[in-house]
């Protein structure tokens, strides 16, 4: 999710860049494996626990996760989590960077609670700003992250899955993404082998950015992410952290939208350098405002939804529980019924 934007580049609004003339004959193209099949699979239809373990704070942001929070994701239909975290701000300034060990302790008890309730976990790394404002001097700090991560969590089934890092953007560009990435798979790989992995291309997880991101062929358990939120003016409109967004109050969405068509060929475009290139995809974000009119946000939520579906993607929505995304009253635990059937087909 984009909390950091100073001005507008509605870039997800754009069509999606190259062509199939861009991508690897298809005869030559490796395909996805049954296993990594399987992985999307569990994943599924998931939902983002945002805005509590990556506030600075956990809880700071109003959103304190709970063990009946994960009960009642399940028990809503949803088949995994994803969990951001700001790990770096809970890396202590010492030589060798640990983590903290009682804010460890804390996400294993979600992570733990997830899994004990059937639902897979997507565990990333979020908000890491200084990554992205300066990669050289932050690099070291993210290894040491992913060494730790890697390690304690060796143990665990395949039913945790491990994000490199949220929205590589700013000075993160594609090429350095691309040189960082590849680094960090290897860290991983040290002391884990088998865990899958989750990457997608830099200026905020684009899917206009697919054809330059470069993952290694040799290592099939990788899952390609996108992020999208276009048109970006209706769902984000009248977010507080985005310049002038306010103007864009009472926008509204429907499948008659002439942005329709463009989700249409941007999702089919997705998919083709997903087949061609034989890596499964995760829509790692998408969602709107509560603040959209209601039935516009339903109608839009329910068409992305099943652009993802068309083509095989899992998908996690954002969010959970907040009051800016979120489509579960908290206290309460009181779903917003017709945003859970746009999802979820009920």
């Amino acid at each position: 999710m984009r909390y950091r934007i100073l001005s507008l580049v509605p870039l997800l609004a754009l069509p999606l860049l190259g062509g199939a003339n861009d991508l690897p004959d298809e005869r030559t193209s490796p395909s996805v494996s049954v296993e990594m099949r399987e992985a999307t699979r569990r994943i599924g239809r998931s939902i983002n626990l945002g805005n509590a373990l990556e506030a600075p704070v956990d809880g700071e942001w109003g959103l304190t996760i709970r063990k009946s929070h994960l009960v009642s994701i399940r028990d809503a239909g949803f088949t995994a989590v994803r969990i951001p975290v700001r790990w770096s701000a809970h890396v202590r300034r010492t030589p060798r960077q640990q983590i903290d060990e009682k804010f460890l302790s804390r996400v294993d008890s979600v992570i733990d609670a997830a899994l004990e309730n059937g639902l897979a976990v997507i565990l990333n790394v979020h908000h890491f700003e200084e990554m992205y404002r300066d990669p050289a001097r932050h690099e070291p700090t993210l290894h040491a992250i992913w060494r730790q991560l890697a390690a304690h969590y060796k143990t665990y089934d395949d039913r945790l899955m491990f994000e490199l890092l949220n929205e590589p953007h700013d000075r993160l560009d594609a090429q350095t993404w691309n040189a960082v990435s590849s680094r960090l798979i290897r860290t991983v790989r040290e002391r884990d082998c088998n865990r899958i992995l989750i990457i997608g291309p830099a200026r905020w997880n684009d899917p206009d950015l697919f054809p330059s991101l470069e993952l290694p062929p040799e290592d099939r358990r990788l899952i390609a992410t996108f992020h999208y939120y276009s048109p970006f003016e209706f769902t984000h409109q009248g977010a507080s952290w985005v310049d002038d967004s306010e103007q864009w109050i009472g926008t509204k969405w429907s499948t008659n939208s002439p942005s329709a068509a463009q989700i249409k060929r941007d999702f089919a475009q997705v998919a083709q350098w997903g087949s061609q290139q034989g890596r499964p995809i995760l829509l790692g974000e998408f969602g709107t405002r509560r603040q959209a009119d209601a039935r516009s946000r339903i109608a839009w939520t329910r068409y992305v939804r099943q652009m993802a579906e068309e083509h095989g993607f899992a998908w996690a929505y954002w969010e959970f529980g907040s009051d800016e995304f979120g489509i579960c009253e908290l206290p309460g635990l009181r779903w917003d019924e017709k945003m859970r059937a746009a999802l979820l087909g009920h």
